[in-house]
């Protein structure tokens, strides 16, 4: 059916915003297949330092306590008027 490779080897390459590949033989002589040399590379967007993570998983944090806080403070209230009226 198709073209048999045998036995080979994967190479990786692996940085910070980027992936390199090559498919080699044993003796490290890049492979073709359907005339195609096997090796590549992506490229992705570079990643969020971790300062940057953590400022946003404290501003998301801050916003959710807040949002708490008056919740609560909107209970204690209507649960105080309600004692006020009937207690």
């Amino acid at each position: 059916m198709g073209e048999e490779i045998g036995d080979y080897y994967l190479g990786l390459d692996i940085g910070t915003s980027s992936v390199g590949w090559a498919v080699t033989d044993s003796e490290y002589n890049i492979l073709s297949y359907r005339r195609k040399a096997l090796w590549g590379i992506h490229l992705f967007e570079e990643g969020k330092t971790a300062e940057e993570r953590r400022q946003h998983r404290c501003a998301r944090r801050r916003l959710t306590r807040r949002k708490q806080r008056a919740l609560r403070k909107r209970n204690n209230q209507s649960r105080s008027r309600f004692l006020r009226a009937f207690g």
